[in-house]
Order: structure tokens, then C-alpha cells, then sequence
């Protein structure tokens, strides 16, 4: 398991955001492909699954988008 941080939140669209995910630590991020998935753990308990948006040759951070959803 990682530990990140929040390095940004930009809004994308009405109730889209993309978060900037960055390792704690400074170090690179795990390679991955294109169209691949990484689990949030949430402090409550939750686990969300959210795809990398940014390219895989950016080890620096991940990418994620994700809807904002009243109701989750």
C-alpha cells in the first residue's frame, strides 16, 4: 500500500474534480499501463476504485478524476 497526498483538486466539469495524488515521501510513483485502476482507502472505512488519467511515463504522480456524487 502507498501513502499519497493531495497535491491539487482542479475542477474539470460541473461535478467532476481531478485530484493530484503524490507520494508522501517525494519518491516516483508504480509504473502502470494505460487504462489501469488503483484502490483509494478512505478514512472512513470506504474503498474507492478510480482509473489513471495521466500518462504512464509520469511517475511523479497520478492523475484520477472523480464525479461528485451526493449520494456517495
Amino acid at each position: 500500500m502507498l501513502t499519497v497526498q493531495i497535491k491539487s483538486i482542479s475542477r474539470e466539469a460541473r461535478d467532476v474534480v481531478s485530484l493530484e495524488l503524490v507520494a508522501t515521501d517525494g519518491s516516483e510513483l508504480p509504473q502502470f499501463e494505460a487504462g489501469s485502476h488503483i484502490d483509494v482507502y478512505l478514512p472512513n472505512g470506504l474503498i474507492r476504485q478510480y482509473s489513471l488519467c495521466n500518462p504512464p511515463n509520469e511517475r511523479d504522480r497520478y492523475l484520477v478524476g472523480v464525479l461528485l456524487d451526493p449520494n456517495s
